[in-house]
């Protein structure tokens, strides 16, 4: 039995669904990661009270910290990695309709492009910065505290 082709509205479905699927899943880990990452921030700096009696769990909970930030750093590329793909499907799909004036996908790079060239005349803090980037500087910043927290829990252990 010979298979029929799917439309470019179809594969547009298809490609839409799991661009969103893929988008949503990375929201989702992402504030999992966040919620996780304060609640062991909050052990880690709780260690350092002297009537703590398990001086070396703050050790611990920054190498957690330091491993879990770099696990969800590695599973946010391969959602990132996915939602592109899907995205240049949905390009190719926008780029073959005559009929589609607006193109969303295939202007918004370009017009990313142009606030990027626009924005580095401002100040660093005024300037736009995008989802992938605060997200690598909020894995950034838990993970020095993972490091940080866990040397400094054991030099801090060690001394008192």
């Amino acid at each position: 039995m010979k298979q029929t082709s799917l439309s470019d509205k179809e594969w547009l479905d298809i490609a839409w669904k799991y661009f969103q699927q893929h988008a949503q899943q990375r929201i989702m880990y992402f504030n999992f990661y966040v919620v996780f990452s304060t609640i062991l921030t909050t052990g880690l700096i709780a260690t350092f009270q002297n009537s703590f009696k398990a001086p070396y769990l703050g050790v611990a909970l920054g190498i957690i910290q330091t491993f879990l930030s770099f696990i969800f750093w590695k599973i946010d590329e391969r959602n990132k990695f996915l939602t592109k793909h899907s995205e240049n499907i949905i390009k190719r799909i926008e780029a073959n309709d005559e009929n589609n004036l607006y193109k969303l996908f295939l202007e918004e790079e370009t017009s990313t492009q142009k606030q990027i060239e626009e924005d580095k005349s401002k100040r660093f803090y005024l300037r736009q910065i995008t989802i992938g980037k605060s997200v690598r500087i909020i894995f950034t910043i838990y993970f020095c505290i993972g490091i940080f927290g866990a040397l400094f829990s054991l030099i801090y252990h060690l001394l008192v």
